[in-house]
């Protein structure tokens, strides 16, 4: 069978120069693929989205999370569950109406619309991320500063946040803007009769576009990694000098280091698990970006480059999964109120009564003064 179709206004996507297997190999759904949709992905976002749902109920019940530190958590918490409900929506109806791995069909003329949402997502994640950081190395390096900071200042870095990740986003809107149809020419075979005759792609703008977008794309990821990294090194160095000076005696200043460093160590393990599942993409990019500036391309044989493509995004969807995880794995404070809010841990308060940790509501007599605490 030929599907050769003449439409004078169609762009072809032409197999004719392939074998079927290589075809179907190449350019379909392989079953890879498809266990990762229908079985691998949906334990992934389930556990993500209970995971990260659980964190913000946790929040809610709990006042002593009424800090600047877990209001970044609770956004990034927020990211992570649109980039999971987004991301493998997208995935799962395009494996459903498409049989190409190449297809970009899910929301029809808006995909390409909704790939640049989950672009701005992710950048989002990016700079909270590195946001995180620049407030534990304040709260531990220069903790003065730190206290004199108000909600308005929470207002300030999330308005940067936003504004950055979709400025970044909005590079790649002339790289794959528009959702146009090819028309698809197969191998003669009996084995394509029932595949579509069209597909669609999201395609340039303008073109010539896409190596400004990667070096942007590098840059920020980079610039935020080196910044966290800072931050973090910053953040052992003064933690070390400062368990050089002993505290003993002082039980409330033991109280506050023990809480610090919990905290941070939960912060460093996040982040670095971020960078972790978030590098091996961008240093594949790297290297293709660098191959194109030297006039050559990246060679990488077909079978690894599938494997790779799937292990990345494994990764990038495990971490937007397992933060809240990391939280109740590497903070005691964390994981007592979370049990406290889904009473699965009740304390027994003065007097013999009962109470749940966290439940207790503080009140401030004139509520236009309150502003998010600076503890940790």
């Amino acid at each position: 069978m030929n599907n050769r179709m003449e439409d004078p206004e169609c762009d072809f996507v032409n197999f004719t120069g392939l074998t079927e297997e290589e075809t179907i190999e190449w350019y379909t759904n392989s079953r890879t693929s498809l266990l990762l949709s229908f079985v691998v992905l949906p334990i992934i976002v389930g556990f993500g989205l209970v995971t990260n749902l659980s964190f913000i109920y946790t929040f809610i019940r709990t006042d002593w999370m009424r800090t600047r530190l877990y209001f970044y958590l609770v956004h990034l918490s927020l990211i992570d569950i649109s980039i999971l409900s987004l991301a493998y929506s997208q995935r799962l109806i395009t494996n459903l109406l498409s049989p190409f791995n190449f297809s970009e069909d899910a929301f029809g003329k808006a995909s390409c619309v909704v790939g640049l949402l989950i672009e701005a997502l992710y950048y989002g994640s990016l700079t909270v991320v590195t946001a995180i950081s620049l407030e534990r190395y304040f709260a531990i390096c220069h903790p003065l500063r730190h206290m004199k900071s108000t909600t308005r200042s929470v207002v300030i870095v999330f308005l940067v946040v936003w504004v950055s990740s979709l400025s970044v986003a909005s590079l790649q809107i002339p790289r794959r803007i528009v959702n146009q149809v090819f028309c698809v020419i197969y191998p003669d075979g009996e084995v394509f009769s029932e595949y579509p005759k069209t597909v669609r792609r999201c395609m340039p703008l303008v073109h010539g576009f896409e190596i400004y977008y990667s070096i942007s794309q590098l840059v920020v990821f980079y610039t935020c990694l080196i910044i966290n990294i800072f931050s973090y090194v910053n953040i052992l160095i003064s933690m070390w000098r400062r368990s050089t000076v002993s505290m003993r005696g002082n039980v409330s200043g033991d109280k506050i280091k023990k809480h610090q460093k919990s905290s941070t160590r939960m912060i460093l393990i996040n982040a670095g698990v971020y960078f972790m599942c978030n590098f091996p993409a961008h240093f594949l990019l790297l290297l293709e970006l660098i191959y194109g500036l030297l006039g050559r391309e990246l060679q990488i044989p077909e079978g690894v480059g599938i494997s790779m493509f799937h292990v990345m995004q494994v990764l990038l969807y495990v971490n937007s999964a397992i933060n809240p995880l990391i939280y109740s794995a590497t903070n005691h404070r964390y994981r007592k109120a979370m049990k406290s809010s889904f009473n699965l841990r009740r304390e027994r308060g003065s007097g013999g009564t009962s109470t749940t940790s966290g439940h207790l509501r503080s009140k401030t007599s004139n509520p236009s003064q309150r502003v998010i605490p600076t503890d940790v």
